[in-house]
């Protein structure tokens, strides 16, 4: 890091000290993040924290609980020397992670409603079409 990131750091100026930007690697240029916006040029680091609670649905059923979702299947990859690059798969993968996904779940893709998803660098997406 830089001499003044390291001081702002040690002197817990920042949360995160900030790092040098380098071209093809995940930070932003600017240290802005705009997912899915064609002027993102990276990610920023940032704190926070979620909870999903999981419990078998006949179990939340017979309690009573507020039922937010039903997850029917889940799948995971890693395409190794497929990928694009250290930050993205293959289309390949992608599609066979899908394609397991729906198959676990025994849906069609017509069936889904909602997709969650992450946003890459525009130039990132570009390159892996």
């Amino acid at each position: 890091m830089r001499h003044g990131a390291c001081r702002r750091r040690h002197n817990r100026d920042s949360a995160w000290a900030r790092l040098p930007y380098r071209e093809g690697e995940i930070l932003s240029r600017d240290g802005h993040c705009r997912a899915f916006d064609a002027e993102s040029t990276g990610t920023v680091f940032a704190s926070g924290v979620g909870v999903v609670v999981l419990r078998r649905l006949e179990d939340a059923i017979a309690d009573g609980d507020h039922i937010r979702a039903v997850i029917l299947g889940s799948a995971i990859n890693n395409d190794g020397a497929r990928k694009v690059g250290y930050l993205a798969p293959s289309v390949e993968g992608q599609a066979e992670v899908i394609e397991e996904a729906l198959a676990f779940a025994d849906v069609t893709a017509d069936d889904i409603s909602y997709v969650e998803a992450h946003a890459r660098e525009r130039w990132l997406a570009t390159r892996s079409r």
